[in-house]
């Protein structure tokens, strides 16, 4: 019995060391209170190059891996039947501020990209601000870049995330 109560009183020290590291570097991540976090999944509109409104879910993780970007996840963008799936990954600071959030498409035949992606997060919102760039020839502009701006909130899509 004393031996279990040990063990017991070494995996709270253990919880509580986690959990105390994880507020100290990555404070977006612990949920004290009912205090919203960064990590989770965001909803919400995106206007992309030709002015249509897409549907745009975010899935957002602490990554376990140290040596690399501390957070990662999963994005769709969907206009209608057309489903596009990224790879996220990027580095948030203490703030949950992201300057650099890289979502990479899953497929290659894409006109558009999104690139030079920030985030600000305000507890239960997602400001996402970044350009789509185009991948091929364009006659829209010299450069192919258009400017986006998105703001996400905290939950699953209120529709479908994409009509069949």
């Amino acid at each position: 019995m004393l031996f279990a109560g040990f063990v017991a009183g070494l995996l709270i020290v253990a919880f509580g060391a986690d959990l105390g590291l994880r507020w100290i570097t990555t404070p977006w991540d612990v949920s004290i209170g009912g205090r919203s976090t960064l990590t989770g999944t965001w909803s919400g509109d995106v206007a992309l190059p030709d002015d249509a409104i897409a549907q745009t879910s975010i899935t957002l993780s602490r990554s376990p891996d140290e040596d690399g970007p501390n957070l990662e996840g999963s994005a769709t963008i969907c206009l209608g039947t057309q489903v596009t799936a990224y790879t996220v990954t990027g580095d948030a600071d203490r703030n949950g501020t992201i300057d650099d959030l890289r979502l990479r498409p899953e497929t290659e035949e894409l006109p558009w990209i999104p690139v030079g992606v920030s985030t600000t997060w305000t507890g239960d919102e997602l400001t996402m601000r970044g350009a789509w760039q185009a991948t091929g020839p364009t006659e829209s502009d010299e450069d192919g870049l258009h400017a986006f701006s998105a703001s996400l909130t905290k939950g699953q899509p209120t529709q479908p995330p994409c009509v069949p």
